[in-house]
């Protein structure tokens, strides 16, 4: 199965893993976006008990939400 690439750049900026595979579920992005859960779930755990903690985590949740999208593009994996 041929992979749709766009341009000899993004082929040659994602070797091995970083490179389009036929495991989706380890795509960089996707792993991100497991981050994403584990972290908005922590925040809901501690939300009464610790409040600084619920917030960090909350905010890295959102960071990690721009950060799945950069990636998805930088290594072609969408």
């Amino acid at each position: 199965m041929a992979v749709k690439t766009r341009g000899a750049a993004a082929t040659a900026s994602a070797p091995g893993f970083l490179a389009r595979h036929s495991n989706v579920y380890l795509y960089v992005p996707n792993l991100i976006g497991y981050t994403r859960v584990a972290l908005t779930t922590l925040s809901i755990a501690v939300a009464f008990d610790n409040m600084p903690l619920c917030l960090a985590a909350y905010f890295l949740s959102f960071v990690c939400d721009e950060l799945d999208g950069r990636f998805a593009r930088k290594f072609n994996q969408w």
